[in-house]
This record gives structure tokens, C-alpha cells and sequence, in this order.
């Protein structure tokens, strides 16, 4: 019959196609299984467009998952490389299959702790959503900062700084850092106003605390010993071929001083929040778990 000689020729292609790892197939198999190839049995009203050993891809169940207004190229392409896909996950299975003890092949109780772990976790969440406050007073603040305020040191110098850098063509640069060495308030205000017309490159970063390697490394030689510059001077310069360099120290905090609050208060507030969560579910834990024992639905047997 034309059915049992085309589905043989099939097969045979694709165990060829497996055997040698290169998996292909191609549209006139897809045309021949469209118009010749119908599979018995259960599913004698299905199209057969593959089988790999024992299993069987239909046309009907790749139309299921086409992409709705795919154009008849589009749609053949896609076809294609379903295909290939299951083919070689088909090909990877029965190689598993084969080759797996059955200890290694059970794999029921890893799915089902996965699904209990998913739906617990799921509930978590939703209680979570409905019972956790979320709102953090500055005073929650303040007091968690105070009580574990050996845990907020710093690990390297932190400043406040303003950064500027000219190019050494620049003509007005003995005016310039005469007021930058300017303790006058005017001075300081003019400096500003100087480096956002003349400026290469300028920084006041936005007056936070940034650390002091991160001004370090926009001169062109690192400064090394934090300590010993920030506690003698507060304005550094610099140059080197192209630019001069001006650093202006605001402020400044040494390692294993405290961190600035502002600068951890929403890693604080989180903290809290997350404490909130670890109590909430602990107390519904408890809850759920007494009241099963209250009912009798937990039995421990000994």
C-alpha cells in the first residue's frame, strides 16, 4: 500500500537523520505526510509528520501552537523547526531512557517536592501581599541604626566633593585657581559657574557621599593614604600633559567611621521589611501547624 511504503521510506529517513546526528527534515517530507501518511489505531484522523523509536509528532498537535496571522511561509518554516526540535529531544529521551538506572529515571518525587515547595512558596507570597506592612517610620530608621551600628562601618574613605578639569589650553586657568583656592563664599559660587561654561569636565556630585577611590581614580595619578590628604588638606591639584585637575573635599568620613545614615536608610528600611516577612511567615507556620493538631488532621506515628 502507498501508506505503508511512504511511512517505511519516513522512518528509515529518520533513523538515518538520528544515527548520524544531523537531524533535518525537510518540507517534502511535511507534504508527503500531508497527503499520504495517516496514522491508525487511536489516532487514525491525525497527520503523522515525524516518529522517533515509539513516539509520534501529529501536524495537528504543531498547528496548535502556530502563531496566529503566520503567513503560509512563515508557517512553513515554523512547521520545520518544531519538527527538528522534537525530533532531537525525542532522539536525547530515548538515549536517557536507555542509558539511566531506574533510580536515576524516578524522578516522580523530585516533580512532586517541586510542586509542594511551588504552591507553599505561591501561598507565602499572596499572604505576604495581603498582611505585611510595608511602611518604615524614620524613627524605625534611626533606632535600628543606633542598635546595630557596628555593622555600618565603613570599609574605605567616603567624601563630599566637587571635582573640575581643565585643558591646559585653557586661558583664564591662573584666575581660575586663584579662586579655587578662595575661602570667599562669592568665589566658590563663581568657580561653579566658571566650570559649567569652561570645564572639560566637571562634578559636584550632587553633594552625596561618594568614596574616595572613586575621586582618585579621575585624576591622573591615584592618591594613596586617604587619610593622611583628607586630614591635612582640603583642596588637591593636580596636572599632567593635557589637563589640570582641581578636587575640592566638602566632607569627609575615614574607614571604620560610622556609614552616614542617609546613605543606608533604604537598606535599612528593606532590612526591617524583611524581618517583618521572616515573623509573618514564622507566625503562620505556627498558626497552620496548631490548628491541624487542634483538629486532629496531624498523626504521628511511633
Amino acid at each position: 500500500m502507498l501508506y505503508d511504503r511512504v511511512l517505511l521510506n519516513i522512518q528509515t529517513l529518520l533513523n538515518v537523520i538520528i544515527m548520524t546526528k544531523y537531524i533535518y527534515v525537510s518540507l517534502l517530507v511535511i507534504i508527503l505526510f500531508v497527503t499520504a501518511c495517516k496514522n491508525d489505531n487511536n489516532n487514525s484522523d491525525k497527520t503523522i509528520v515525524a516518529t522517533v523509536f515509539d513516539k509520534t509528532l501529529y501536524l495537528e498537535d504543531i498547528r496548535s501552537i502556530m502563531p496566529e496571522g503566520a503567513t503560509k511561509e512563515d508557517s512553513m518554516l515554523i512547521i520545520k523547526d518544531r519538527i527538528e526540535l522534537w525530533v532531537r529531544k525525542q532522539a536525547m529521551l530515548n538515549m536517557a531512557e536507555i542509558n539511566l538506572s531506574d533510580p536515576q529515571k524516578d524522578v516522580d518525587r523530585i516533580v512532586l517536592d517541586y510542586r509542594a515547595s511551588l504552591l507553599i512558596d505561591r501561598y507565602k507570597q499572596e499572604f505576604l501581599k495581603q498582611k505585611l506592612d510595608t511602611t518604615v517610620s524614620e524613627k524605625e530608621i534611626e533606632d535600628y541604626f543606633e542598635m546595630y551600628s557596628e555593622s555600618f562601618k565603613l570599609n574605605q574613605a567616603i567624601v563630599k566633593a566637587e571635582f573640575y578639569k581643565f585643558s591646559v589650553n585653557y586661558k583664564d586657568i591662573v584666575a581660575f585657581r586663584n579662586m579655587f583656592f578662595s575661602n570667599k563664599q562669592e568665589n566658590k559660587d563663581k568657580v561653579k559657574e566658571i566650570a559649567k561654561n569652561k570645564a572639560s569636565k566637571y562634578d559636584f556630585f550632587s553633594n552625596k557621599w561618594v568614596r574616595f577611590s572613586e575621586i582618585s581614580s579621575l585624576l591622573p595619578s591615584r592618591l594613596s593614604n586617604p587619610e593622611v590628604i583628607l586630614k591635612s588638606t582640603n583642596k588637591i591639584q593636580t596636572q599632567d600633559n593635557d589637563f589640570y585637575y582641581f578636587v575640592r573635599i566638602n566632607d569627609y568620613k575615614l574607614k571604620d567611621n560610622l556609614e552616614p545614615l542617609e546613605n543606608i536608610s533604604e537598606q535599612i528600611k528593606l532590612i526591617i521589611i524583611n524581618k517583618r516577612k521572616v515573623e509573618l511567615i514564622n507566625e503562620l507556620e505556627a498558626v497552620i501547624y496548631q490548628n491541624a493538631q487542634s483538629h486532629k488532621n496531624i498523626k504521628i506515628f511511633e
